[in-house]
């Protein structure tokens, strides 16, 4: 080490060692400056050579683990409590205690030579992507002179049978879960019966499957299905030597099959066409298979059914009429299944389902003594269902969420092993008996009104990736349709009659700078008309009770067979108690995470132009030489649930107008679409935009309102209207 690196590293050792560890998280300024160090990779590997456990892992773990679950550090009442305790609300909880030194040179020595738990600890620095980071401060205190080592921290999670637990920094202690790098690496343990399983040899995974769905089939009530919907047109019959396709029609009882869901990738993949339909009614290759759909075939083999669904060999890929009809089949096709099987890592067919890497964890449990008396505790990452499910490369496909909504259960295989999802409970090959408590999303546990899921659906699907631009509609079709079996409400190119209004003023979520108009595919009224994640307000009872407008009536044209699938028009008539015109001035980009500055509309209010921040839909919506004008159309307003109370005196409510942003269609007078949206507030206390003065546009706009809301909405509209039930809202306009 060079001296002026020497000066360096112990400026940064003054400063490291003298920071507080709570503030000390993973962005921090010292934490960020060992990142550009390089590790010799010979140093590393001698470290972790020299750090291995001198004596033998004896049923899975090494000395130092074991010493630690035999005392396990008591803290205020762990040691009495049990799995099934209720909090006690008299006492406070969050003790915290510090046990198990440890480096990562000898978490990964250890892992080496065996040992479960230092291989879940190891593991969680990984999922966290600071192992480098930890290994490097660990680098520069070696050169130090410094033998400062990382301890493990055990918190209470307040009086609950439940306990957090981290890794801290070399030579730091952070005594908080939520301070720190805390924040960053907990992970959960859940205090179980000491009559409970430890798993000290694992099946096969393919049996633990086979456990999952015999319970699952016969025990769980939720993940029953009424095996009454119309079957695909074709499965692949795998009862014989080789795969073929067969007819689904020829059928007198319903056969059981499970479906595949995988990602395409960039793979030439094995597909039914035309030309191939006879041949493979008779066999399909297996020479021609990849990997994936073997695995899939081999899965199914071994669940004891006969017959599997996988979409490029099911549909004939080049029939646009045989796509159409089939694809309004997928809430059937998937909700019928016995079992989805999802290949959660591949990011092609060429990478098959079994992917989990050597020295991986995805949890254990193990028996521990806490104050003389034994019990049985899990470890899991907090992040465990995400990881296996919505984090995976399948999570971020758009086909893929309604493909793990509709079936009862999902067994999705991984980087991260066999991970099990049904309508009532999950588990992983690790943890296989599930999890204590619950971590499964609504959206496939099915509970709740299907009307307060659709934004989280939307909010999930509209940040997914296609491969294909036309499949935004149709990729959700599936979900689309269980909603109007529920609801029998009217489905709208991704939005809902009877919530139309505050579906209408759906917005970009923290929008780049680079989004742009694509080919037509949806109204421009619709979410469905751009790439990008998007939200919108709820509106209830007391939140978002104020009308500027509403519906008269809307539809769209099918473009197929599905109604709730691809859309060739689609058409609102709104009527308005108020409108606004404005233009454009040049456009900027969006300054804080909600971008409510994607461009700035000039109105006038009292004889004088004022400027408001709209968002724009697309940038390219913005008419360069800004001569066309804007119309600014409010649709809701009101409280928003948020308020604040300055120095402890009465709750001032936060308020907001939102709407839509116009222009002209230049077809008929009257026709309008959409480029943004806007939400004006007053008083406001969320966002980044409260120190921007954002608070007076509220008012501001009312007066531009009140002044020329009336006449331009009468300039603007294609007809007025009279309406005992809305009196003020007159004026009729069209979005298309």
């Amino acid at each position: 080490m060079v001296s002026s690196e020497e000066k360096d590293f112990t400026e940064w050792f003054n400063e490291y060692t003298a920071a507080d560890a709570n503030k000390l998280t993973k962005n921090s300024k010292l934490i960020q400056a060992v990142n550009s160090d390089d590790l010799d990779a010979n140093f590393v590997e001698q470290h972790i050579r020299d750090s291995a456990p001198k004596s033998p892992v004896t049923k899975g773990f090494c000395a130092k683990c074991q010493d630690l679950f035999n005392n396990w550090p008591t803290l205020g009442g762990s040691s009495t409590r049990e799995h099934d305790s209720k909090p006690d609300l008299d006492q406070e909880g969050w003790d915290h205690g510090v046990a198990r030194p440890c480096s990562t040179f000898e978490l990964e020595g250890s892992t080496r030579a065996g040992c479960k738990f230092c291989t879940f600890l190891l593991q969680q620095l990984k999922d966290s992507k600071l192992l480098d980071t930890f290994r490097k401060i660990e680098t520069r205190l070696y050169h130090l002179n410094d033998s400062a080592v990382s301890f493990l921290s055990v918190q209470n999670w307040g009086t609950n049978p439940l306990q957090l637990l981290w890794l801290n920094l070399p030579g730091k202690i952070c005594t908080s879960c939520n301070s720190g790098i805390a924040a960053a690496v907990k992970f959960q343990s859940s205090f179980l019966p000491a009559s409970a399983d430890c798993y000290d040899e694992l099946p096969d995974v393919l049996d633990t499957v086979g456990n999952w769905l015999s319970t699952c089939s016969e025990g769980h009530e939720l993940c029953t299905s009424k095996d009454d919907g119309i079957l695909p047109s074709r499965l692949v019959s795998i009862a014989g030597d080789s795969p073929r396709l067969i007819l689904t029609s020829a059928y007198q009882t319903r056969p059981r099959y499970s479906t595949l869901s995988h990602s395409w990738g960039s793979h030439d993949v094995i597909k039914l066409t035309s030309k191939d339909l006879d041949a493979f009614m008779k066999v399909i290759p297996v020479d021609r298979l990849p990997p994936t759909f073997k695995d899939a075939i081999k899965i199914t083999r071994s669940l004891g059914l006969d017959h599997c669904w996988i979409d490029s060999l099911c549909i004939i890929q080049d029939s646009e009429e045989d796509w159409l009809k089939e694809s309004a089949l997928m809430s059937s096709v998937y909700g019928g299944s016995t079992i989805n099987i999802a290949a959660s890592s591949a990011v092609d067919s060429s990478q098959g389902c079994f992917m989990k890497p050597p020295d991986f964890s995805g949890g254990l449990r193990a028996r521990i003594i806490d104050g003389g008396r034994e019990r049985v505790q899990d470890f899991r990452s907090s992040e465990v269902y995400d990881l296996s499910t919505s984090k995976t490369h399948l999570g971020s496909r758009a086909w893929a969420l309604q493909e793990k909504m509709l079936p009862p259960r999902t067994i999705h295989f991984g980087d991260r092993g066999a991970f099990w999802e049904c309508r009532t409970t999950i588990a992983s090959e690790y943890l296989p008996d599930g999890f204590p408590r619950h971590l499964v999303s609504p959206l496939v546990r099915g509970r709740g009104k299907f009307e307060s899921l659709w934004r989280q659906v939307v909010m999930l699907y509209s940040a997914a990736n296609l491969t294909f631009e036309k499949d935004k509609l149709p990729a959700l079709s599936g979900v689309a349709r269980l909603g109007f079996n529920e609801t029998g409400d009217q489905y709208l190119a991704g939005l809902w009659r009877r919530q139309i209004l505050e579906q209408l003023c759906w917005r970009r979520w923290k929008p780049k700078t680079n989004w742009k108009r694509l080919p037509w595919r949806a109204p421009s009224w619709s979410w469905a008309s751009i790439d990008g994640k998007v939200t919108w307000r709820y509106v209830q009872e007391g939140i978002m009770e104020d009308k500027y407008a509403h519906v008269l009536d809307a539809s769209t044209t099918l473009y197929g067979h599905d109604p709730f699938g691809q859309v060739s028009s689609g058409v609102i008539r709104l009527a308005c108690s108020a409108v606004a015109t404005g233009f454009l001035v040049p456009s900027m980009p969006a300054s804080n995470s909600e971008g409510e500055t994607g461009a700035i509309v000039v109105l006038r209010a009292s004889n004088e132009e004022q400027q408001f921040p709209i968002q724009m839909d697309c940038l390219d919506d913005i008419d360069s030489e800004n001569k066309k004008p804007i119309y600014i159309v409010p649709l809701l307003g009101g409280k928003t649930g948020s308020g604040m109370a300055p120095h402890g005196e009465v709750i001032i409510d936060e308020l907001v107008i939102q709407g839509v942003a116009l222009r002209g269609t230049g077809v008929r007078k009257g026709e309008f679409s959409r480029i943004g949206t806007f939400d004006f507030y007053k008083d406001r206390v969320t966002g980044a935009a409260t120190e921007r003065g954002f608070n007076e546009y509220y008012d501001l706009f009312l007066q531009v309102l009140e002044e020329h809301g009336t006449a331009t909405a009468e300039a603007a509209c294609a007809e007025i209207i009279s309406n005992s039930e809305h009196p003020k809202d007159r004026y009729v306009i069209t979005i298309v």
